[in-house]
């Protein structure tokens, strides 16, 4: 139903979220990089969708020499983990980075703890858990035996720096004015609710729920369009099955608005 670079253009224009990990630097794109048009493998994945368009715009920017991606790491025949990219700036300097594309809720009766407050909309992925494995497990494998014999194979220069792009759509609950730190502030796209807020709100308008592979598609590119019957037929239905839809809404004003519609 999207195109190719429909989904490259959201993903682009996804908030940044920076800031996270000591010792590790954010990856930034340059505004002014282009995709030529190009047509998805069979990827049906959300996060290997981003990927595959990240490698495109390392490929297309100026500033980066793509060196390996999608590198998997196997100790006697297991796969021990995946390396995402090996880039060269500039400057010389060899780049691991690793991307995440995410959506997390903020919940704060999780925790007294800012960080553990974000969760996923079906409540099983924690932005905290996301920063444990990346600082425990994703950045170390560029610093294991199995990348030195792979790195020596396949002529790749040691990392010397580590980057994240963490690509981040924030969702506050509904109606709440929640003060937050800029970095999270810059990542806010939408709101969460219950179906019974959603039944008492957003009349009126028009709705759409997309798939998860494309949540991080602009809602204005979406051309089919329901009425608040339809959608809610449709959360009811992805309620029994304990998921939590993103629903794009069109007010009456063409303004367009992302939710979370949760079931819990």
């Amino acid at each position: 139903m999207f195109s190719c670079n429909q989904y490259a253009n959201g993903f682009l224009e996804a908030p940044d979220l920076k800031g996270l990990l000591n010792n590790i630097d954010d990856f930034e794109i340059d505004e002014d990089v282009t995709i030529s048009t190009f047509s998805f493998p069979e990827i049906k994945r959300l996060g290997k969708r981003m990927e595959y368009i990240l490698n495109n715009v390392l490929e297309k920017d100026s500033k980066y020499d793509l060196l390996a991606s999608n590198i998997q790491l196997k100790s006697n025949s297991r796969t021990i983990g995946e390396i995402d990219y090996i880039i060269e700036d500039k400057k010389g300097n060899i780049i691991h980075l690793e991307l995440a594309t995410k959506l997390y809720l903020l919940d704060q009766s999780l925790s007294s703890d800012f960080v553990h407050q974000w969760i996923g909309p079906n409540r099983k992925d924690f932005l905290q858990l996301k920063l444990d494995k990346l600082k425990k497990h994703q950045f170390l494998m560029s610093e294991t035996q199995e990348f030195k014999a792979y790195s020596s194979i396949h002529n790749i220069p040691t990392p010397t720096k580590k980057a994240l792009l963490l690509k981040c759509q924030l969702f506050l609950p509904f109606n709440q004015k929640i003060n937050l730190p800029q970095n999270f502030a810059n990542c806010i796209c939408g709101q969460w609710l219950t179906i019974k807020q959603f039944q008492e709100n957003y009349n009126n308008c028009a709705f759409y729920l997309p798939e998860k592979k494309d949540w991080f598609i602009l809602p204005e590119h979406n051309t089919f369009w329901l009425n608040k019957t339809e959608a809610l037929h449709q959360i009811k239905d992805s309620h029994t099955r304990q998921f939590s839809p993103l629903v794009w809404i069109k007010t009456e004003e063409n303004e367009y608005l992302k939710i979370f519609v949760v079931w819990w």
